[in-house]
């Protein structure tokens, strides 16, 4: 932090979880005002800070709980805006370094991972969907494995016997699947046609 500011340890103790908190408070209203509206959003700030809950954690989770926020925000964006692309790619980006600082981002993958699979289900994921989810989780997942000994081996068990991360990679799978078995049964169509 002295790279940038000019604070001492102390100081960065005790200012830290001020700042990141009170950004975890406006990206708590954005969230919440993107998916319903402002006064439910202020509502929802209101009840953030006077919770007894953030006042045990903000110590020690105040860049995860506004990256949690953060996050969320741009993978809502994704949706809602026409630059998807681009809200997938910070999405991503906020998620790996989520995912670098705090164990706690396990459950975002466990969150994205499984509202995929509900929209394959009800078979909403078209090519938006798989584009947008494709570049959140592979920019996440380079970040990851880029930046840290813990999810540097591919191999490694913190990988592979995570359920959040296989969660979050059996949407792929499940694409891959179906594209596979769609292009066959039109395949199979065109030689009966043939035929």
């Amino acid at each position: 932090i002295n790279l940038f500011f000019p604070f001492t340890m102390l100081q960065t103790i005790y200012y830290y979880p001020l700042i990141a908190g009170i950004l975890a408070i406006i990206f708590l209203f954005l969230l919440i005002n993107l998916i319903f509206e402002w006064k439910i959003a202020l509502l929802s700030s209101f009840f953030y800070v006077i919770s007894p809950f953030i006042e045990k954690v903000i110590d020690k989770q105040a860049i995860g709980i506004f990256l949690f926020f953060l996050t969320l925000y741009f993978f809502i964006l994704t949706f809602k805006s026409e630059k998807y692309i681009y809200y997938s790619l910070l999405a991503g980006l906020t998620l790996g370094i989520f995912a670098l600082l705090w164990g706690g981002a396990g459950f975002l993958f466990l969150i994205f991972g499984l509202f995929m699979l509900i929209l394959f289900l009800f078979n909403k994921t078209g090519k938006k969907e798989i584009i947008v989810y494709s570049i959140m989780i592979f920019s996440a997942s380079v970040l990851m494995l880029g930046f840290s000994t813990k999810y540097a081996d591919i191999l490694s068990p913190q990988i592979i016997t995570l359920p959040e991360m296989i969660i979050a990679y059996f949407p792929f799978l499940l694409f891959g699947v179906h594209r596979i078995v769609r292009k066959s049964r039109f395949l199979t169509l065109g030689i009966a046609a043939v035929v």
